[in-house]
């Protein structure tokens, strides 16, 4: 076999090997009905508060909370932490705050001091998208978004 044609083969086995994994990952949009804990950790990710921190040169990681104590059947609770390389990025204090996702709407709700909804440009466009891509429709909006995380 040339060098040519194992080129050739070999393009051709990582391609469907990623359209293979594409395709599993990917469940049909009738079936979706909530985010994935990833779509949160972005809309998480792009909080104005995340912002504030980028824009001081640091950035900012969230991570999964799963106390007993969280409702973790409609939301997804994230602590948001500055990080980075820079002293200033860890000093302490890091929290930047706790963040709250509904699994049902995409709805981001900060839980400090008392749990209030985050609306930005960049949030409420993502949103927008994820919603699209989870067939999350108005009827789910409707009985789903106006729940308050329990903090």
């Amino acid at each position: 076999m040339s060098i040519r044609m194992k080129v050739v083969i070999t393009i051709f086995a990582i391609a469907a090997s990623f359209i293979g994994v594409a395709a599993a990952l990917e469940t049909p949009e009738a079936q979706r009905t909530s985010l994935s804990v990833e779509e949160a950790e972005i809309l998480v990710y792009l909080v104005p508060d995340a912002d504030h921190v980028r824009n001081a040169g640091c950035d900012v990681d969230a991570e999964p909370q799963t106390s007993p104590k969280l409702d973790q059947t409609i939301f997804f609770t994230f602590w948001l932490v500055r990080t980075g390389k820079k002293a200033r990025c860890l000093a302490w204090p890091v929290d930047v705050s706790y963040f709250s996702v509904n699994k049902r709407t995409g709805s981001v709700w900060d839980d400090m001091p008392e749990p209030h909804r985050v609306t930005s440009s960049t949030v409420n466009g993502v949103l927008k998208i994820i919603r699209r891509k989870n067939g999350i429709t108005e009827a789910t909006l409707r009985k789903y978004d106006a729940l308050k995380p329990s903090i």
